[in-house]
């Protein structure tokens, strides 16, 4: 049986998922220390809205123009220290149900982080271990757990 002291994994890992989601995170490296999750890594270089808008309103011969110039490579985005504590949990977790009633029964994308972490957090409450950190890589697909067996 599960000890009250053990956190539920799977909703928390699942809310810090949704989190990291929206940050579009190519990489990331999660440590939890205590009740906090501290999350560093990389995500993808991201255009505002503003960017997309100009483009649109540009000319068919400007965007023959630009690709024949060279295009210099996206540079990702790092970042480090970013913590999720309790109540960003919560809140992230209350986000996520209210979009799940907005799906209209569509099931959420079983490769999508937040599920793949939903699912080690499962692992983990059945098991009754403690996690202490995560590291993920979106080329090579795979989690990296680092776990306590009780």
């Amino acid at each position: 049986m599960k000890s009250k002291a053990m956190p539920n994994y799977q909703n928390i890992l699942r809310a810090v998922g949704q989190g990291l989601e929206t940050l579009e995170v190519n990489s990331f490296y999660l440590d939890v220390i205590e009740n906090h999750y501290i999350v560093r890594g990389e995500s993808k270089k991201r255009k505002t809205a503003a960017a997309v808008k100009s483009n649109l309103k540009k000319s068919f011969l400007s965007h023959v123009r630009k690709r024949t110039k060279k295009k210099s490579p996206l540079r990702p985005f790092h970042f480090a220290g970013l913590r999720f504590t309790p109540r960003d949990i919560e809140l992230l977790e209350r986000k996520g149900q209210a979009l799940q009633t907005d799906a209209e029964g569509n099931p959420p994308d079983p490769h999508a982080l937040s599920q793949v972490l939903r699912t080690v957090g499962a692992y983990l409450d059945v098991h009754d271990c403690r996690l202490l950190a995560i590291s993920w890589c979106d080329g090579l697909g795979a989690l990296y757990p680092k776990v306590i067996l009780r």
